[in-house]
């Protein structure tokens, strides 16, 4: 890493410079998250899922003045490069002998770049707290995507709160396997910095993400914590009960993305003694905003409260704002638009675009509806946007598709809203089914009616082999919406 900063350092790159990386979980990388941070410079990781055109705008919008990709993302530095015009930094993190022999020239192999690099640790910076150090892009399925600027103090603190138990409960002794990818927000749920901090291992899995070879790098390494959204857990459990394997190693893990199934939730906990964590957050708040652990005095129910969204974590303060009341009670009577500030969410998108996003008293409004129970567990009714509204009255997404996960043979459901001449609106039901099940619609039907409110019934419920997913694992409803956009109901 010193040597990495010593050689950024001498191509030019200066204090506030951005630096931006193309790559998966893999050594290289994370070095390049210390090493551009530690010269004062900004680390700008960027979704290599995202399309050319995105990845341009990104890198345009961000000014960056240096690239490090991995090769399979050549083409993604190449629009980097163009739209930049000549880089500072345009290094392949890979060695010379794996260089493909039509690379540009201006391209250099990573441990080329560091060959005559000092490993000299003068070159890192002494600089205040409240320094820039990494800039994350919202995602990009749906208009421009907004810079999130992070600041040393937001990332430690961040660190601070994601090593203790509420989240990964992390000492000396763990291995940590990080399976969200390093460029999805603030590297992985900031796992490779809570797990510097706390001197555990880690594991970087690189692009196998199967069942099979999750199972495989568990096992090899002891892994005693991994983090991952709920298809990663989904999979993993599928695999293991097709081969009757166990993973003894692993105690805990983290889920965010969206809510694990109920029956997702038992099959790891009661069947793999795998205790969950469910969290809930977004870019902007750090990213990890609640802790899904059950506290003292909670509800029995504990799969109840691990599907909500969980608890504020120290320094995080949320509320529920509606109808002219912007800090309602708790209770789940009381659904609003969340609102939450804290240490390490931000005051204000990069190049203050998004402007309204965060009040005068620091509040920033997630876009999410939801509400908070009496003990302070945060439920998610809803994004804005993906809530259908039928009749006048909201149905919400979520709660279908979790009430649809929990069937039998159900892998993954999505709920979009179609067009209804009566009614505005009325929900549309996907359904991913798993391998090998034979799922009756009018079963399913039957088994939501009597779990949900008559009119929340889904009128159309259409089987499908996939779901369309962002790089980091949520479904994108906006291109449902437009795919399914000729579905209407029936009257």
């Amino acid at each position: 890493m010193r040597r990495l900063a010593n050689a950024l350092r001498n191509r030019g790159v200066t204090r506030g410079d951005r630096v931006a990386t193309l790559a998966w979980n893999n050594h290289r990388h994370l070095e390049a998250y210390f090493a551009i941070t530690a010269i004062g410079a900004i680390c700008h990781p960027i979704n290599p899922r995202l399309t050319r055109d995105q990845v341009a705008y990104i890198a345009g919008h961000a000014e960056d003045l240096g690239v490090l990709f991995d090769l399979e993302y050549s083409d993604l530095a190449a629009a980097v490069a163009e739209t930049r015009g000549k880089l500072l930094v345009n290094v392949a993190l890979c060695e010379q002998s794996e260089l493909p022999a039509d690379t540009p020239a201006n391209v250099v192999p990573y441990e080329t770049f560091l060959e005559t690099a000092s490993d000299n640790a003068s070159v890192y910076e002494s600089m205040d707290e409240r320094t820039a150090a990494s800039l994350c892009y919202t995602s990009g399925t749906t208009g421009n995507p907004k810079g999130v600027l992070s600041t040393h103090r937001a990332l430690v603190l961040h660190a601070m709160t994601a090593r203790t138990s509420d989240l990964f409960d992390l000492r000396p002794t763990s291995t940590a396997c990080a399976i969200v990818p390093l460029y999805h927000a603030h590297a992985s749920w900031g796992l490779p910095f809570a797990a510097a901090m706390s001197g555990s291992a880690l594991v970087l899995p690189g692009l196998q993400l199967d069942g099979s070879s999750i199972a495989e790098t568990i096992q090899s390494r002891g892994v005693t914590l991994a983090n991952g959204v709920p298809t990663i857990w989904q999979n993993l459990v599928t695999y293991l009960g097709s081969v009757g394997q166990t993973i003894p190693s692993l105690k805990r893990i983290v889920v965010a993305g969206s809510a694990p199934a109920p029956a997702l939730l038992k099959s790891l906990e009661n069947d793999h003694g795998i205790e969950v964590c469910h969290v809930w957050g977004m870019t902007e708040t750090g990213p990890c905003g609640t802790s899904g652990a059950v506290l003292p005095g909670a509800a029995a129910d504990t799969i109840e409260k691990k599907s909500k969204q969980g608890h504020g974590l120290f320094g995080v303060q949320m509320r529920i704002s509606k109808e002219g009341n912007k800090h309602c009670p708790w209770g789940e009577e009381h659904i609003g638009a969340l609102q939450v500030r804290g240490p390490y969410v931000i005051s204000g998108y990069f190049k203050q675009e998004g402007a309204g996003a965060v009040d005068s008293d620091g509040w920033f409004t997630t876009g999410d509806v939801a509400s908070i129970d009496r003990e302070g567990y945060l439920k998610i009714v809803d994004r804005e946007k993906d809530l259908v509204k039928s009749g006048g009255e909201w149905i919400s997404s979520i709660e279908v598709e979790n009430t649809a996960g929990s069937y039998p043979g159900v892998s993954e459901a999505a709920v979009i809203a179609m067009p209804h001449e009566r009614w505005g609106e009325r929900p549309l039901l996907l359904v991913v089914p798993t391998k090998g099940a034979a799922i009756s619609a009018d079963d399913l039907l039957l088994f939501l009616s009597g779990r949900l409110a008559k009119w929340w019934l889904p009128d159309r419920i259409i089987f499908v082999p996939e779901l369309p997913k962002t790089g980091t694992g949520k479904v994108m409803k906006a291109e449902l919406r437009k795919h399914y956009s000729d579905v209407e109901a029936t009257a």
